[in-house]
């Protein structure tokens, strides 16, 4: 992935987003999304991720049926990274939503990564 961001951060995905990505309906799309992440390391969902995604459905800091944006960010908290972007207001990044995030991962002793839209990112 050749950009400015690629340039300045390490990027990566999860093995959720290839699941969500695989799944877009739109072919097109899909295709143009695989091409553009296809050399982006992909992290993977494991034990730890599925029980701390687990802790945020039980805290009720996100909604069970929304487990993929639980695990999520228990996969960029277990592979500390320091930023982890999305678009996801409604149950990721809000200022409310990041506070409960930021408080259970502390709590558990638990790295906690900087939950941003990707137009914080981009504007260094």
């Amino acid at each position: 992935m050749e950009n400015g961001i690629s340039k300045i951060y390490k990027v990566y995905i999860s093995d959720v987003t290839v699941a969500e990505v695989t799944a877009t309906p739109d072919l097109h799309r899909r295709n143009q999304i695989i091409k553009l992440t296809k050399n982006i390391p992909v992290l993977l969902t494991s034990k730890g991720t599925k029980d701390l995604a687990q802790g945020y459905i039980t805290q009720e800091i996100i909604p069970e049926k929304h487990m993929e944006d639980a695990l999520h960010v228990a996969i960029a908290s277990l592979n500390k990274i320091d930023f982890f972007v999305t678009w996801n207001c409604t149950h990721i990044a809000n200022a409310h939503k990041r506070k409960k995030i930021r408080l259970y991962n502390a709590v558990a002793g638990i790295f906690c990564p900087e939950i941003v839209l990707p137009e914080e990112i981009i504007a260094e």
